[in-house]
């Protein structure tokens, strides 16, 4: 008897990421994707699935998820990097909460349990067949664009608003330039200017104006970022330097983005407003005199 190799379709369906620790699992869906027509790439750790998600874009992301403390750290990810149109999650569920509270459109799919690969990749053909997600809210994220400077500042006071408002802290915005515009990836610097405002505002007192001024000068935005203690309260450069080591982190992860969108990250930690961030983002070609 004679077998027919079986075809395989003749275009890719679907750009797939697939999380999975247990690597038998993991390429066992990776087999049955591929046959299906889908392209994928794998990730085994939380830290390559935040790479993979922050780098590409997917039309569905399969996340196979065993124990609660994995499900804490699959959270944690998805809380920190735009989502797919789709996500399938296996096994805990855990993570699903987090995975929906951000999401605008597209689907989110929780299968309890142990499913066979074939009939994960059914299912993947089946959330890419249920459409696109309506991105019109976010733009894309890969998108470089002008993009007005004061405006993304504001969008992303606005997601540490309740943190401020806690510490009964406000915001200050100037930005003065020729053209109030700057090159890069929307979603991106607006989750750049988050972070940065988020650790000023763990860094600074209660009652303290935060401060965020921009200036045009030659072909770049010179920013900085700052908080004005209360009248009264004093700090030692000392004390921030302690504080901000804690948040090595978080300030490692907001230089990254500002190298991605073609600027630098530094800190001061001496001067009357210390702690202070001060970074540089590319002025349009057009603003440079």
């Amino acid at each position: 008897m004679v077998t027919e190799p079986r075809q395989r379709p003749a275009a890719t369906q679907g750009h797939v990421g697939v999380y999975a620790r247990d690597a038998r699992r993991r390429h066992a869906l990776a087999r049955s994707l591929d046959a299906a027509g889908h392209s994928h790439r794998e990730a085994s750790t939380p830290a390559e699935l935040h790479r993979l998600l922050d780098a590409q874009r997917f039309d569905v992301a399969t996340l196979i998820v065993r124990s609660s403390q994995e499900a804490a750290e699959i959270a944690a990810v998805l809380d920190s990097v735009r989502l797919p149109m789709h996500t399938i999650l296996l096994g805990s569920a855990d993570a699903l909460p987090l995975s929906t509270k951000r999401r605008r459109g597209g689907t989110v799919r929780y299968v309890p349990g142990h499913l066979p690969a074939g009939d994960v990749a059914r299912l993947v053909d089946t959330s890419i067949s249920a459409g696109a997600w309506d991105e019109s809210h976010d733009g894309d994220a890969s998108h470089v664009e002008h993009v007005e400077l004061e405006e993304i500042i504001e969008s992303a006071a606005a997601t540490v608003y309740r943190d401020a408002k806690r510490k009964k802290q406000r915001f200050q915005i100037t930005v003065l330039g020729p053209d109030g515009h700057v090159i890069g990836r929307r979603v991106k610097l607006r989750r750049m200017f988050g972070r940065l405002l988020g650790l000023v505002i763990s860094l600074a007192p209660a009652g303290a104006c935060i401060s965020i001024k921009a200036r045009a000068a030659n072909d770049e935005w010179l920013i900085a970022i700052g908080a004005t203690p209360p009248q009264g309260v004093r700090r030692r450069a000392v004390d921030s330097a302690e504080e901000l080591g804690e948040d090595t982190a978080a300030l490692k992860a907001a230089s990254q983005d500002v190298r991605d969108q073609g600027g630098v990250l530094w800190v001061e930690l001496a001067g009357p407003a210390a702690p202070a961030l001060h970074l540089t983002l590319p002025l349009p070609a057009e603003s440079i005199s």
